[in-house]
């Protein structure tokens, strides 16, 4: 299945023409986990936990317009209100949205250039004080069938 995945990193400006995601940057992967700290087993009430981990927002996209403002963002420490990465099914020239991943109060943490034989490509990792994932069910004969949600702020460790 083909997908593509789009990232809206504030109000810096990619290259995508893609239709609902004009001015987008076009990813080329990502990742992103979470870990839950735990202790061994010592009494009867089981394991102790901690607050769950993030990981870093990580993105790879080719080389583009917005690199240097990626710089920039990262350079001068810019808080950004929000971003939004996007996974999108391709049906013909459509995008049919699946995942969405919207971050606030995001930071560009990291910033690699890399190049070789292939056109150079960066990875930037992002960091953030509240996430949302949502995925969009699609109905078989085409169009949404609700979403499924899950939310977490790191700062008051609120989980929706």
């Amino acid at each position: 299945m083909s997908t593509n995945t789009f990232l809206k990193l504030g109000d810096i400006e990619g290259e995508s023409t893609i239709s609902g995601f004009e001015k987008q940057m076009e990813l080329i992967n990502f990742t992103n986990g979470f870990h839950q700290p735990t202790s061994p087993i010592r009494s009867s009430t089981g394991p102790t936990t901690g607050q769950a981990v993030h990981s870093m927002m990580n993105v790879t996209k080719y080389l583009d317009s917005s690199s240097p403002n990626i710089c920039k963002a990262l350079w001068s420490a810019k808080v950004m209100d929000s971003v939004v990465l996007t996974c999108c099914r391709m049906d013909n020239d459509a995008a049919i949205k699946f995942l969405e991943i919207t971050m606030e109060n995001v930071v560009v943490a990291s910033y690699n250039l890399r190049g070789g034989g292939d056109l150079p490509y960066e990875e930037i990792a992002l960091n953030y004080a509240t996430i949302k994932y949502t995925y969009i069910r699609q109905k078989e004969e085409g169009g949404s069938d609700g979403n499924i949600a899950a939310n977490h702020d790191l700062k008051t460790n609120k989980v929706s």
